[in-house]
């Protein structure tokens, strides 16, 4: 049976808007349960307030850092995510074979594409890998591992790179960028809540008082919540075709 290519496009595309929108569910989902749990644990010093100031901190705290990575993704494009893990533009006027091999490959099939020419990198690393990055194709990246050079020949390489060119072409990576800054924002949450559980204690000083100390108790459900959706959040950003 012969794949209809752009039927599969479709039927992923249709899935990706489905796991995207289970992304803010999932985080909906996680506020309020972390809002609910600093209630009952904590009810004595947090009481029932009008404002859920657990949920909405951990809505802030999500969605503002997901949107500053997504901003910086916006302005600097593929080029910052590449420096962000470590990899070195190629010099545009580099007298190194491999590297004005690669660089002529790309300029060959951004004029068969009719796409601009992206910015190349490489990631000092021996694996065979490569990825584009972008939020469009004018602000797009493309890097390749060292290994890409070394172990592949110009038709491998040239294979390899149109393929993340397919990427650029049909814009998967700004579904790709805008989920991996969701997964940032459960991150940091749970950064935040293991940094105050280091810093806090479970006991008061104070032995007149009953009950735990409330920011540990913030924390621990802000590490939990953090993880949980962590966790959940990759596996859904694996499942993003």
């Amino acid at each position: 049976m012969v794949m209809n290519f752009w039927e599969a496009q479709r039927k992923a595309k249709a899935k990706t808007a489905l796991y995207l929108t289970i992304f803010i569910f999932l985080t909906l989902i996680a506020s309020t349960l972390a809002e609910l749990a600093m209630r009952a644990f904590e009810n004595e010093s947090y009481g029932n307030p009008e404002i859920p100031f657990v949920g909405l901190g951990f809505l802030a705290v999500t969605f503002g850092v997901a949107g500053f990575n997504y901003m910086n993704y916006l302005q600097a494009g593929g080029s910052y995510v590449a420096e962000s893990v470590g990899a070195q533009q190629v010099d545009p006027y580099t007298r190194n074979g491999k590297e004005r091999q690669l660089l002529n490959i790309v300029e060959e099939i951004a004029i068969a594409t009719s796409l601009p020419v992206p910015p190349v990198y490489i990631l000092e690393a021996e694996e065979i890998k490569a990825f584009a990055a972008g939020t469009s194709p004018g602000n797009a990246a493309i890097t390749v591992t060292r290994g890409c050079l070394n172990l592949l020949n110009r038709d491998e390489l040239q294979g390899v790179l149109a393929h993340e060119f397919g990427h650029i072409y049909h814009r998967d990576m700004t579904i790709g960028m805008r989920v991996s800054a969701m997964i940032m924002g459960f991150f940091i949450v749970t950064y935040i809540g293991l940094r105050l559980l280091q810093g806090s204690s479970f006991r008061r000083d104070d032995d007149d008082r009953r009950g735990g100390n409330p920011i540990a108790v913030v924390a621990l459900i802000l590490l939990v919540a953090g993880s949980i959706t962590w966790f959940f959040g990759s596996i859904l950003q694996a499942m993003v075709s």
